[in-house]
Formats: C-alpha cells, sequence, structure tokens
C-alpha cells in the first residue's frame, strides 16, 4: 500500500509538469453559471496589467534623467543583485508584512507591497465572509459597518498627519519610487487603508446573492438609483479638480482636502461597484463578450505572474538604454511594446515551469500530508 501511495504521488509530481495538460487549463474557459457572469473580470485583469505597467514606464521616464547617470548604471549591471536592505529584511516579504509605515524605510522588493496588502485583505474578508455565516440576519449591518470603517480610516490618516488629498507627485520622490514618500507609506500602500475596494466587492457579492436568490430589485431602491446618476458627476468632481490642490495652498487638515480626500479615493470604488451591479443585471453587451473571449482568458490567468515578474524585466530591458535619452512620446510606446511583449513572455514560461506545477502538486499532496500518507 505504501508503495501504491508514493507511485500515485510521484505520477501526480511528473504529471503536474505537463506542458500539454497545463497549456489546456490555460487555455480552457469555466463553464459554471457564476463565470458566465463574471467572467469579464479575467479581462479587465489584462488591462489592468497593461496600465500598471504603462505608469511604470512613465515613472521610468522621470528616473532616467539624472545629474548623476552613473549612480544608476551601477544598479543597473546587477539586475538581479539583492540590495543590503533585503539581506536584512526578507522577512517582511515571507510574513506579508513589506506594506507597512514601520517598515518604509528600509523596504526590500518594492512591488511586493501589492502582494502584502493583497494577503492582509484577503484574511480580513475570509473572517468578514465567516461572520456573515455565523450570523445571517446580521449580515447587512455588519457590512454596512465595514463600510463605514473602509471610509474613515483613510480620511483619519490624512487628516492625523495632515497629508494631501491626492498622491503629490515630485521629481525627488519619484527618483526613489516613492519609497520615502509619506502618502505612499501611510495611504497607498497599507492593506487597512485600501479596505474600500474589497468591501466593494464583497457589496457586489451580497447584491449578488439576493438577486439571484431573493430576487432583489434595486430598481426600487432609490440609493442605487441616486449613486447610479451621480458616479459619472462624481468622477469628475473627484479626478479634474485635483490640480487645484497642487496649484493653490490649501490648508491639508481643512474641510475642503478632507471632503476632497473621501471623494478622491471612494468615487472610483463606487463608480466600479455600481458597474459591477449592472453587469450582472443585464445581458453582456460586446464589451464583455470581448472580455470573456478566450484569448483575454488565457492573458487574465497571467496578470500574477507577470505583475511580479515585470519588475526584474523592467531592469533588464533599461540596461539596452543609453545613460542618457531624450524621451519622447515614441519612446515611451516603444518601451512599454517592449516591456509588455517581455514581461508576458516570461510569464508564460513561468506559469508552465513554476506557477501551475506547484499549484497542483500543493493542491494534491497537502490533503494527503494532513491525513499522514505521504511520508515517502
Amino acid at each position: 500500500m505504501h508503495d501504491v501511495i508514493c507511485t500515485v504521488l510521484e505520477h501526480i509530481v511528473v504529471s503536474s509538469f505537463s506542458v500539454r495538460r497545463n497549456w489546456n487549463r490555460l487555455t480552457e474557459q469555466p463553464t459554471s453559471e457564476l463565470y458566465r457572469e463574471f467572467g469579464y473580470i479575467d479581462g479587465l485583469r489584462v488591462f489592468t496589467s497593461v496600465f500598471v505597467l504603462g505608469i511604470h514606464c512613465l515613472m521610468i521616464a522621470g528616473i532616467i534623467p539624472l545629474s548623476n547617470p552613473e549612480y544608476t548604471e551601477e544598479v543597473l549591471k546587477n539586475p538581479f543583485l539583492e540590495q543590503g536592505r533585503c539581506r536584512k529584511k526578507w522577512w517582511t516579504n515571507v510574513l506579508f508584512v513589506s506594506n507597512l509605515p514601520p517598515f518604509g524605510e528600509e523596504r526590500c522588493s518594492l512591488q511586493g507591497w501589492y502582494l502584502a496588502a493583497d494577503q492582509q485583505l484577503f484574511l480580513v474578508t475570509l473572517l468578514l465572509m465567516a461572520a456573515f455565516w455565523k450570523f445571517p440576519k446580521q449580515a447587512g449591518a455588519l457590512m454596512w459597518t465595514c463600510v463605514a470603517i473602509a471610509l474613515a480610516i483613510p480620511a483619519g490618516i490624512v487628516y492625523f498627519y495632515e497629508l494631501e488629498s491626492s498622491l503629490p507627485i515630485r521629481l525627488s520622490d519619484l527618483q526613489f519610487l516613492f519609497m520615502y514618500q509619506a502618502w505612499f507609506n501611510h495611504l497607498y500602500m497599507p492593506g487597512y487603508s485600501n479596505m474600500n475596494s474589497y468591501m466593494s466587492g464583497v457589496v457586489v457579492g451580497y447584491l449578488y446573492h439576493q438577486h439571484k436568490h431573493n430576487k432583489l430589485n434595486l430598481d426600487n431602491s432609490m440609493l442605487y438609483t441616486i449613486l447610479k446618476k451621480a458616479r459619472l458627476p462624481l468622477l469628475a468632481l473627484a479626478y479634474l479638480l485635483t490640480f487645484i490642490f497642487y496649484r493653490y495652498e490649501i490648508p491639508r487638515s481643512s474641510w475642503l482636502t478632507m471632503t476632497h480626500t473621501i471623494l478622491y479615493r471612494n468615487v472610483g470604488v463606487l463608480a466600479g461597484c455600481v458597474s459591477f451591479i449592472e453587469c450582472f443585471r443585464n445581458p453582456p453587451g460586446p464589451v464583455r463578450q470581448f472580455l470573456t473571449s478566450k484569448s483575454m482568458t488565457s492573458l487574465g490567468k497571467l496578470s500574477y505572474s507577470v505583475y511580479v515578474l515585470h519588475v526584474p524585466v523592467t531592469r533588464l530591458v533599461l540596461n539596452w538604454f543609453p545613460q542618457m535619452i531624450e524621451l519622447k512620446l515614441l519612446d515611451l510606446v516603444w518601451m512599454l511594446a517592449v516591456l509588455g511583449g517581455s514581461s508576458y513572455l516570461v510569464g508564460v514560461i513561468v506559469y508552465f515551469c513554476i506557477e501551475q506545477p506547484v499549484s497542483l502538486v500543493l493542491k494534491h499532496f497537502l490533503p494527503d500530508k494532513r491525513k499522514g500518507k505521504a511520508e515517502c
């Protein structure tokens, strides 16, 4: 029996690295009703990844033209070297706490902040889902309480630390990738200051369940009707007026700054939440059909690998550039194309060789280990 179990486990490990099977997993499309309702999110992941790559290309444009390019060149000569801070602070990434303010001075692997924030919010949301299941009658009140907390935390941080209502972009901060910027450390990266995004997903999921099983009709809700009509004007009010806080010396702890903080950090989340709700209330149009297509679904599965890998890929791409360049719009487009194509190419390799095989091995191995059968 022991030999049979060991043989089965060996087969699982070998088959997990099968290129053909992993290709089928990459290109297959689920057929569940839930996927038919929300499968377009895979396509949104692709555009989100490209958007992040584009933003980082713009950041590179602000980093390259330095007065001391020789320093940058020395750093870029060793794109895979762990800096000194990583030898000291590696454990912050392992424990998923690298995004918290206490570790802002010597942060290792800066792009890891998102993985830490996502892990923190995921665990908190699991506890929240457990509370919904345990106390179903209080689910609505508990959910709206959490929404209020998610709104209050960033507003309180802005007031307490006297921060700007939106991220101030200065060349001195950009050259260090905002690592020492107070707004970036206290508002942009911590999980607790980004609860609003996760809570919007909880709200959408809750309303979707009510819509499917309890025949909830949101057309009868005056609040939802107002929010649906006001989302575009609120977006304009939140984002188009941001220049005022750059141009004029508005007191940071004033009512105007606090009001704009609440709008700036939550209107986009609100608009996205309403859009998701409208998607499951209405049949899919051409945009959602494109986002749910086989190609977009497959590319969406690579988003995690692309995000993690695009920083070292960027360093390698930058090695092809001269020390000082005169950037033009066409250069940025070309940089984005090269960076995006290279990141997705490396992402495919990592998906086949690491991400998917390890996921399959753990999926089969961990339950056997708990039962005491995987001792070989």
